[in-house]
Formats: structure tokens, sequence, C-alpha cells
């Protein structure tokens, strides 16, 4: 992997709101040349480096570590010196072939980016909330509290480069990953090939209390608990990673996340996952929001097993899971337990075990909306075709379920146990606007209804059992009548309906021209967009331009900033478009240099907008710029104030209030661009 063509554009940013990033003032995009040639052409990267060397080895590499020049890491000695600086800024500035830390440490292999006595470290991987109603962080805008655990607390930008062979193997130690314990920020960079065995553990990261962005991992992990295949522990915002593991565990295992107490969105797991309790194909305990999660590898546990999350009090929303999901106690295709929201959410695959099992969850108390199961659910007692038992608080409603249901006892087309035997006064369980497959399965909607001393409400008219091919095409919105096509649901071409969640348009900008324009303060200017929807599903979205445009980088999530101008454009699933911006007018632009965007719903991409005074001569400047020419008669131009990318918008100033909001650098943009003139 070339990291050139992943050259970071400085302002293209994602944000992540909250603190929990210490030291990482700023991120660099310059280009960046090798570490000292006869320095890397003498080193020795088949045994480990002496940590007594690390300050050496960090002198020798190019930058300082400072956040407009950081280090540059170009071989796996200089990533294993990192634990030399662990409040430092890095960049890769090269692919990086681990595998020699195989050998390393009698075998145990790389030593985790620390900065510390590894078993200073024991309390603050260890000691997860144990309980659901433990309180995790209030939100992942809320930073983890100070610790005095050295931690890594600085920034490691990848630009696109790829670790490959990465090996540790420390069984009996606390925990494991590329870096130990994260509280600063790690993007843009994939890990290949790599091999992690300890007690908490993840290919990237064993403890995160920072944030983790577009990191892609391979390879395998074994653990005990809090085990996962990117990540061991997630406690703030982790977000448009993907996880190609095969995990192996005890207690709380995921795909990607073993314990989630944070923010996890936009991410892809597809290893086999094992474990005991609380397995899932994505996070196996979550106390924190998942949300536009995909799972595709085989799950299989003993209790609270799921094809997503095993247990969780939180949301679930506009996920996927499609691999087969084995266990005894509490399995469900998308969650084990819940506690939480659930919406949005599909389940595919294959269920079976022995109790509450159910095609989309295996026990739940919280709410199941606009969600679907297509995999038979196979087991002994309290199966359902979307809950296997459906308790106190539970609610399911605007779902259906296609898949066969077969038990011994207790199983229901939707439910296999609706209510609880011990619910109290005022407490109730709910079912309303829900469809079955009636072809596959002969049960009746519910294998049984307990109520105790509360009340069990279903919606007769509203759960209905169809023919499979009701539920099939264009067509499936005349039968579905009760649900909602308008908002909640999109009827699919050829097979049963999606939730609108997950059936969203996506507009990406394939090229941007020009991104560098210089024009008078009195001639128009044009810029043309080339924008395709990668999407499978036709949609409309605005295509937007934007000049000095502040609220991009404000920490209140609500505020977006107006477009100088906007088009609508509306794209079938796969087609392109060119959007024109013409004779846009800059009479209300100051003279000076400003940043412009392109922007979609899906995607950004910047360039510079040069606009010349009358007095501006050919390079630029002004004649009026001599203190004797009458320089209070000259337009304001607070340009100067920030960094070369326009004013008020630079990155290590958006990222200097790092109490107050952690910026990421989210695209990758290295086209070649014109200039207009």
């Amino acid at each position: 992997m070339s990291g050139p063509e992943y050259e970071l554009g400085r302002r293209q940013l994602l944000q992540a709101t909250g603190a929990g990033v210490l030291g990482a003032t700023a991120l660099t995009t310059v280009g960046t040349s090798p570490t000292d040639a006869s320095a890397a052409a003498t080193r020795t990267v088949e045994e480990a480096p002496d940590p007594d060397d690390y300050d050496e080895i960090l002198d020798s590499m190019d930058g300082d570590g400072s956040d407009t020049d950081p280090y540059i890491i170009t071989d796996v000695v200089e990533l294993q010196a990192m634990n030399g600086d662990v409040t430092a800024n890095y960049e890769l500035g090269a692919d990086i072939d681990a595998s020699p830390t195989a050998n390393w440490n009698d075998g145990r292999g790389f030593d985790p980016i620390f900065g510390g006595v590894e078993d200073e470290a024991d309390d603050d991987l260890e000691d997860p909330p144990e309980d659901p109603d433990d309180d995790p962080p209030e939100s992942p805008g809320d930073p983890p509290e100070e610790s005095d655990i050295p931690q890594f607390a600085g920034t490691l930008v990848g630009r696109g480069y790829e670790i490959t062979g990465l090996t540790i193997d420390r069984p009996e130690e606390p925990g494991a990953g590329l870096v130990l314990i994260n509280q600063g920020l790690l993007i843009d960079f994939s890990i290949t090939d790599a091999a992690v065995t300890s007690e908490i553990a993840g290919v990237a990261v064993g403890s995160n209390t920072g944030v983790i962005a577009e990191v892609n991992v391979e390879g395998d992990v074994t653990g005990s608990d809090d085990t996962g295949g990117l990540c061991g522990i997630n406690g703030f915002r982790l977000f448009d990673c993907t996880a190609d593991v095969d995990v192996t565990g005890e207690d709380n295992v995921g795909g990607l996340v073993g314990t989630n107490l944070g923010e996890v969105s936009e991410v892809t797991a597809s290893g086999a996952v094992n474990g005991s309790t609380n397995v899932g194909g994505i996070a196996g305990q979550s106390s924190g929001k998942v949300e536009d999660a995909s799972a595709h590898g085989d799950v299989s546990g003993e209790t609270r097993v799921g094809g997503l999350v095993g247990d969780t009090n939180e949301e679930v929303l506009a996920s996927i899971s499609t691999g087969d999901v084995t266990g005894d106690l509490s399995v469900g295709g998308a969650v084990g337990e819940s506690w939480g929201t659930i919406r949005g959410v599909t389940a595919e695959g294959e269920i079976s075990g022995e109790r509450r099992l159910g095609g989309l969850v295996g026990e739940n108390y919280g709410d199941v909306v606009v969600c679907s199961a297509l995999g038979d659910v196979t087991g002994e007692e309290e199966a359902g075709g979307l809950i296997g038992q459906n308790r106190t608080g539970g609610l399911l409603s605007d779902s259906f379920t296609v898949g066969a249901v077969e038990g011994d006892s207790d199983a229901g087309a939707l439910v296999g146990v609706l209510g609880w035997e011990f619910m109290g006064d005022g407490e109730r369980a709910e079912v309303r606007r829900t469809y079955w497959n009636s072809d596959d399965t002969v049960a009746e909607p519910f294998g049984r209804t307990e109520s105790g001393d509360g009340e069990v409400t279903v919606e007769e008219e509203s759960v209905v059992g169809l023919d499979y091919d009701q539920f099939l095409g264009e067509s499936a919105p005349e039968h579905l009548s009760d649900l909602d096509f308008e908002q909640d649901w999109r009827a699919h071409p050829e097979g049963v309906p999606v939730p609108q969640v997950r059936a969203q348009s996506r507009f990406e900008i394939l090229d941007v021209s020009p991104t560098e324009i210089r024009v008078s303060e009195t001639e128009p200017f044009d810029i043309e967009a080339e924008v395709e929807n990668t999407s499978e599903w036709e949609g409309t979205q605005t295509v937007g331009l934007f000049v000095d445009a502040e609220g991009f980088e404000s920490p209140d999530e609500t505020v977006d900033p107006e477009p100088f101008e906007a088009v609508e454009q509306t794209l079938d699933a796969g087609e392109q478009a060119q959007v024109s911006f013409e004779d846009l007018a800059v009479a209300d632009i100051p003279p000076g240099t400003h940043t412009f965007f392109v922007r979609t719903d899906d995607d950004t991409v910047e360039g510079t907008l040069e606009v010349e005074g009358e007095g501006d001569d050919d390079d630029g400047e002004s004649a009026d710029d001599d203190d004797s020419a009458g320089a209070d008669d000259q337009p304001e131009d607070d340009s100067d104030e920030a960094d070369d990318d326009g004013p008020g918008f630079g990155v290590p100033g958006a990222l200097a209030g790092i109490g107050a909001g952690a910026y990421l650098l989210a695209r990758r943009f290295g086209r070649d661009s014109d200039t207009v003139e």
C-alpha cells in the first residue's frame, strides 16, 4: 500500500466531540522523506531494540515529534521506539514489515506501546464496569477521567500505510495490542497478518479511551476477558474501522471490540468469533451505542450470544449481521440479550441452541422496532422467529421475519415466550405491526404468553402471517400494509424490504475541478464536481459549495454552515453525474485566500480560492501594502491569523482545544489540482 495515494486532506474533518485525546494538538499532511538512509540500512530489525536505545532511535528519525513535525516511522524498530515518547506525534512513512517480531523478546513478540511498567496497567485494563447498571462515561462527549497510568496520549497518523506480521504472544500479561492503552488518536493505517495473545487483547489496542478511526486489521486474536479483533475495551470513540480477525476468548468477546463503553459506528467485522459469555460479531458486551455496523462472521458461545452484540443496555442502530449464531442460552441473530433499543437492524444468519433463541434477539427487555430476521431458528425451548423471550418492558413493533422456526416447546413464529410470569403490577410487554412467513412456519405467532401481575398487549389485527412471495419485490408494501414505507422501510426490487436507515443513497465525490482558483474580485468563476451514487438505492442529495464554512469545525454538532451555492441531484444506484456551479460571483467574498468545500451528505473535497483585489499586482500582493499608502482604506483580511488552509479553520487550531473536542481527518485526498487564473 502506497502512502501518497492516501494523502490526508487537512480540511476534510469528521468530528469526534469531547476530550480524551491528550497531547494531540495537530495532524500534518506534509509529504515525508525516509529516515536517514545510513541509519536505516545498518539497523538490525531481527532483534527487539533495547529500551535504553529508544531515545537515540527517535533522535535519528525524521521529525521531532511535535504537532508540525511528527516523527516519521519507516521500520519496525522505529515503530517499537514509540515507547520512548508516548505523548509525541507520529506518522508512518512507509509500509512496515513487522514479521521479525515473531522472534523478539524470547518469542513474546512486540512490546505494546505503553511507556510504563507493565504491572502498573493491571487495574486500568482489567476493571471495566461488570454490570450494565454500572456507570460508563456519560457519553462519548465526556472524557474518561485522567489516569496516572502511563498511556499513549499522542497521535499516530498512518497515511494509508500497512503494518504486516505483527506478533504479540503474552498470554499471562494483562493486555496487548499495537498500543496497550490508547488515550490519543490512531488514524488511517492497516495491520495485516497479525497474531495477538493476552488476557485483554486487540490487534490495534488493548484498552482505548481515545479515538480510533480508519484503522483496518486482519489476523488472529486470543484472550480471556474483554477480547476483540480491533480493540479489547473501547471507552470512547471508534469509527470507520474494519476487522477481519478470528477471535477466541471467554467473557466479553467481539469480532471488533470485546467490551464497548463508548461509541462504535461505521464499522465492519468479518472473522469467526468464539467465546463463553457475552459474545458478539461486533461487540461482546456494550454499554455504549453501536451504529452502522456490519458483522459477517459466524459467532458461537454459551450465554448471551449475538450476531452483532452479545449483551447490551444501549442502542444498536442501522446494522446488519449475516453470520450463523450458535449458543446455549439467550442467543439472537443480532443481539443475545437486550435492555436497550434495537432499530433498523437485519439479521440474516441461522440461529441454533437450547433456550431463548430469536432470529433477531434471544432475550429482550427493550424496544425492537423496524427490524427483520431472515434466518431459520432451531432450538429446544423458547424459540421465536424474531425474539426468543420478550420480557418485562419489551416492545416488538414494525418488524417481520421470513425464517422457519422449530422448537420442542414454546416455539412461536414471532416470539417464543411473550411476557414473564413474574411481571409486576404496571409492567408490560407489547407486540404490534409484525409479520411472519406462514409458508415455512406452522407455529402460532407466540409459543406461550405470561403476564404475572402485569399486562401483555397484542395488536392482533396487525400481527399477520403471509406467504413468502408476499414479502418480495416492489409489491411488498401492498401486503405489509401496516408497515410505513414512507419513513421506515424500502421495498427491494428482488428481495424482502430493507429498513430505510440501511437503504440510503451514498453520494461520493469522484473529482472536483479545479481545486485551486485564482480570480479577480470582478470576474466570475466555475467549479465542476463529478458525483457517483455508490449505494444500491436511488436517492436525492444536495451537492453544496461552501466558502470559509466555519460551521464544519464547531463542537456543536447541530451547527451546519449555509452553502454559497447548492444543487439538488437525484441519482439511480451506480449512476454518475456532473454537477456544475457556474458564473459564481465573488462580490461578497473579500480579497484574500479562502478555503472552499464541495460537499454531499457522505463526502467532502476541499480547494482554495484566491480573490485578488483591484490593487493586487501579478504576485497577488497589494500595491497599497506599504505602510504609507492608505492602509486604512484596504479591505480587512484575517487570513494571516489562520494556517495556510484558510482563515479560522486550521487543523492546529481545531485540535488545540482538545479538552473541548478531538477533530479527525476523515477523507484521503491526493488528487492533482488545476488552477484557474
